[in-house]
């Protein structure tokens, strides 16, 4: 049965990784351990918890995977035979995570982007970018969020922008705690294993975001003064992975509407192992669900195409934006305001 749910990796940067876990598993020292030994231990959990396991003929690819390893005398030669495996039976999410990465990925980062928000006249802009990971980071991350929305609150807001265009993944509960008001308390969405009926509910409960029946982000709860107003999203084509775990987390609300490009297309959770060696192997085991049920593989099309998200000042050069503010003002929150 598949461990949900441990890595969330941020795809556009290549090596880079980010935890969706509380706890980020850490990387061991530096082992020694025959390659053949270690290439055997890989392709045993790829072929345990591979979300297209299914459809590999694994006798075939583990033979292939010996093939491309063939004279292997480190760990570290057998890592192009083992992402080769990774692609084939996880997809485009999966991959091997070198050890000099891991342990990056398991400390605090002072310069990792924080939320970032104003006010647009009578709307609230919120700006959410990676999620980084660490013992501190993620709290300092959803507390950002929600002093940013309490603060553009203090005159109520008649309605919200959620801005993904820069969010390429890493830690999502950061993400969904930081727009918890927003989302409100419920589940909002859940990862799902089709094949092996698993299913691990994403949930929203006063401040907190709960993985299954864990809590994995806790920050401060705010309730709105204006109750289930009216949101757009933006979304570019380097939204993924976490990023588009938000995007369908507000999928199904009511008076929510989606604006700019195509997502990446990583839809996807993945579990992690650690090796002997201190890699990491970032496996694809299941796919994101919305509150309607609605699984997701791929790109994820907004409800109003604009072209040329990236661009962004002048405010009036912003066409993404201007599209979202424009079907804010027609909304009846925002029209009476």
């Amino acid at each position: 049965m598949h461990r949900f749910l441990v890595l969330l990796l941020v795809v556009l940067l290549p090596g880079c990784g980010g935890s969706n876990d509380a706890e980020t598993p850490e990387a061991s020292p530096t082992a020694e351990i025959d390659p053949v030994a270690y290439l055997r231990i890989a392709l045993d959990f790829i072929q345990e918890n591979a979300l297209f396991s299914h459809d590999i003929d694994w006798p075939a690819m583990r033979e292939e995977a010996f093939r491309r390893a063939e004279g292997a005398t480190t760990t570290a030669d057998t890592y192009r035979a083992i992402s080769y495996v990774l692609s084939e039976a996880g997809g485009i999410h999966s991959r091997l995570v070198e050890p000099d990465l891991i342990a990056s990925m398991t400390q605090d980062n002072p310069e990792a982007p924080l939320p970032e928000g104003r006010r647009i006249g009578d709307v609230g802009y919120l700006l959410l970018p990676p999620a980084n990971f660490g013992e501190d980071y993620p709290q300092r991350y959803a507390d950002t969020a929600l002093e940013i929305i309490r603060e553009i609150d203090g005159q109520p807001a008649c309605g919200w922008v959620i801005d993904l265009r820069d969010n390429t993944g890493g830690n999502m509960w950061p993400m969904l705690a930081a727009v918890e008001p927003l989302l409100g308390e419920r589940e909002v969405g859940a990862f799902v294993d089709e094949a092996d009926g698993i299913r691990q509910a994403w949930i929203l409960r006063e401040g907190q975001s709960i993985r299954g029946e864990d809590v994995v982000t806790s920050a401060t709860d705010y309730d709105l003064q204006q109750e289930n107003p009216p949101v757009a999203i933006i979304t570019g084509r380097m939204t993924a992975s976490s990023g588009e775990a938000v995007v369908v987390a507000f999928r199904g609300r009511e008076d929510t509407r989606s604006f700019g490009e195509p997502t990446r297309g990583v839809p996807t959770a993945n579990v992690s192992e650690i090796m002997p060696d201190g890699a990491a192997l970032a496996v694809t085991v299941a796919l994101m669900a919305d509150r309607t049920g609605q699984t997701y593989d791929d790109a994820i099309e907004p409800d109003e195409p604009v072209s040329r998200t990236q661009v962004r000042y002048p405010p009036e050069d912003d066409y993404a934006l201007q599209a979202a503010l424009t079907w804010l003002a027609d909304t009846y929150a925002c029209a009476k305001a």
